[in-house]
């Protein structure tokens, strides 16, 4: 009888932990084989060995959700999860993958043409029509000429840029 309340104690402790982890991965045996679904899924899809991170669970939507990585390129993080009522697996890799390869040709041609910048970007707007915007970290004021130079080299690349920005408030 002394132990009861330990006992209850115990018994609410575990029945917490339960309901956290439910509420964080759905159902265990679910949680398992959907992280492998989405594996299963990326490698049929693109031929490589893939890592998947970070699987959750939304129970608003009934959906799990989670990031994933390839092998071969580890920098490109993605998203994979469920959507819809049949759940249909749906993955991002070709938008980040696509943003990567666009971010990489824009700070290739800021460096050329402003050495000393702090950082570039490019944002997506649409990638079938391969509409970016593109945002520049300078401390210095640049002239017109410069801008339009830039513009004109990230146009000779195949973007068309919406907009450019060109700001000195960087923060890492």
């Amino acid at each position: 009888m002394k132990n009861r309340p330990v006992i209850l104690l115990v018994s609410v402790f575990i029945i917490f932990l339960l309901t956290a982890g439910y509420v964080r991965y759905g159902l265990f045996w679910n949680y398992l084989y959907i992280k492998q679904e989405f594996q299963d899924y990326l490698e049929y899809k693109y031929d490589m060995p893939v890592i998947i991170k970070d699987v959750s669970f939304e129970m608003f939507h009934n959906e799990y959700h989670g990031y994933a990585y390839f092998e071969e390129k580890p920098k490109v993080v993605f998203h994979v999860g469920q959507s819809g009522e049949n759940k249909e697996i749906t993955d991002a890799y070709e938008y980040e993958s696509y943003g990567a390869t666009a971010t990489s040709d824009i700070k290739s041609i800021a460096n050329k043409l402003l050495p000393d910048n702090q950082h570039a970007r490019a944002e997506i707007i649409d990638m079938a029509r391969k509409e970016i915007e593109v945002v520049i970290w300078y401390d210095n004021n640049i002239k017109e000429e410069t801008e339009e130079m830039l513009l004109t080299a990230i146009t000779k690349k195949g973007y068309v840029v919406k907009n450019i920005y060109i700001t000195n408030d960087y923060e890492k």
